[in-house]
């Protein structure tokens, strides 16, 4: 299964560390551009541990 993700439920994740999750649910994970540089930005919370979990094509 594919999922598209918005940056709310990936913020959430990294706050209660379980990122992992959506790896262990779904086959591939999509993030539009734009909410990728929304969650890395360096003054949103946990943009550091969402950068580091964030691969780019």
């Amino acid at each position: 299964m594919i999922v598209i993700a918005d940056s709310s439920p990936l913020i959430a994740l990294a706050v209660i560390e379980k990122l992992e999750i959506l790896e262990k649910m779904y086959e591939k994970i999509y993030a539009p551009t734009a909410v990728v540089q929304e969650v890395v930005r360096t003054d949103k919370p946990f943009a550091n541990t969402l950068g580091c979990n964030i691969k780019m094509p």
